[in-house]
């Protein structure tokens, strides 16, 4: 699970630097077929028709997504919390069945 949430934020992450060096490459006037405005770090870009529905579902998505690989991170951390409790737990009844054991034995 843990691993799921890192690949999921490394992608957002390397799909946004792309997506962000793409804007800044982009002109700052409307030319052609750049004529769909993006404001970036201060400043207003111009993206053609395909890199615009692009950037728009990638700037919609990155919350989401940040979001659910926090979740998955703390699920995670919950997960082995509780897992490493149950295991000390199991331990500590071994070791405590063996001193009656030994007791039994002894009596």
């Amino acid at each position: 699970m843990m691993f799921t949430a890192w690949t999921l934020g490394m992608v957002v992450m390397f799909g946004g630097f792309g997506f962000q060096s793409q804007v800044l490459g982009s002109p700052r006037v409307s030319t052609g077929p750049y004529n769909h405005p993006v404001e970036y770090k201060g400043a207003l870009f111009y993206l053609d028709l395909q890199t615009f529905r692009i950037w728009s579902l990638f700037e919609a998505a990155v919350f989401p997504t940040w979001a659910l690989a926090a979740s998955l991170m703390f699920a995670y951390a919950q997960i082995e919390d509780r897992l490493k409790v149950r295991r000390r737990q199991s331990e500590l009844n071994a070791v405590f069945d063996n001193f009656e054991r030994e007791q039994a034995r002894h009596s």
